[in-house]
């Protein structure tokens, strides 16, 4: 306390501990995505970056600009010498209006380095449509070594999973899923 005149003035203890107590900041450097696709047109799907801790990265995988979202299916490359894939959490586009039964999310990793993803929205439930860009799956990964690597859809023929979104009458959605639609990591 100061005396001031005949007046007391106690300093608040929050100012008191703000100025002697440890940084509550995270003082080491953080994964990061960097998008490949700086401004999403409307039919993108594509990366974008998430939370992150010292050891863990979140990516979101964002609609811009889509209609008729009912199932959307598609696979990822990532690097797996830096990367490991953790799980997911479902995002809030396909949960949107109340749906009667909650829209599945069906995640793999089959092998390091791939991920597969199907999702769906179920009848009587219709199709959702993304009006600028949002969320539709969370994937989480931890750190394994530092470096940089990309991070992308696989949209080589030859991929289990064909990139592709069906409407709630079983139509085929026009999409881009890339190329360039993911981005690089980089993991201190």
């Amino acid at each position: 306390m100061r005396r001031r005149g005949n007046t007391c003035l106690a300093l608040p203890a929050a100012v008191i501990l703000a100025v002697t107590a440890p940084s509550a900041r995270s003082t080491c450097p953080l994964p990061a995505l960097r998008s490949a696709l700086e401004t999403p047109r409307p039919g993108d799907l594509y990366l974008r970056a998430g939370r992150a801790t010292c050891t863990s990265l979140e990516i979101d995988v964002v609609a811009h600009g889509v209609e008729g979202l009912f199932t959307v299916a598609f696979d990822l490359h990532y690097p797996a010498a830096l990367l490991k894939f953790e799980g997911h959490a479902p995002g809030p586009l396909l949960r949107r209006g109340a749906p009667r039964t909650p829209p599945l999310f069906l995640v793999r990793g089959p092998a390091p380095g791939q991920i597969q993803v199907s999702m769906t929205r179920f009848a009587p439930d219709g199709a959702v449509a993304a009006a600028g860009s949002e969320t539709l799956i969370t994937l989480r990964f931890t750190r394994i070594a530092g470096g940089s690597d990309r991070i992308d859809f696989a949209l080589d023929p030859g991929s289990p999973v064909a990139e592709r979104i069906v409407d709630d009458e079983g139509r085929t959605v026009s999409a881009r899923f890339g190329p360039g639609h993911g981005g690089s990591a980089t993991i201190p």
